[in-house]
């Protein structure tokens, strides 16, 4: 087996799959949300074997908790319109 090859296998398993428990803890919500989530479209996810249970990729749900930064809000203030 050449170095290349080891390499290959290495990358592939360096991904990180969650079953629907261990992602809904990850993401502190219920197992149903998971599913729902998945279902919708809403998580990226991927059905696996016979029975067709969920696989998220832990890297995607990291991204998720991942804080967006703010956005500098315009003046609120409604402006006046001055009755005649």
């Amino acid at each position: 087996m050449s170095i290349a090859n080891n390499s290959e296998k290495f990358q592939a398993t360096d991904i990180q799959l969650l079953n629907v428990r261990k992602a809904a803890a990850f993401l502190g919500v219920n197992v149903s949300t998971m599913r729902r989530w998945a279902k919708q479209g809403k998580l990226p996810a991927v059905k696996v074997g016979t029975r067709g249970d969920w696989r998220f990729r832990k890297e995607e749900l990291q991204k998720l908790l991942t804080p967006v930064p703010a956005v500098a809000k315009a003046d609120t203030q409604p402006v006046k319109q001055e009755r005649e």
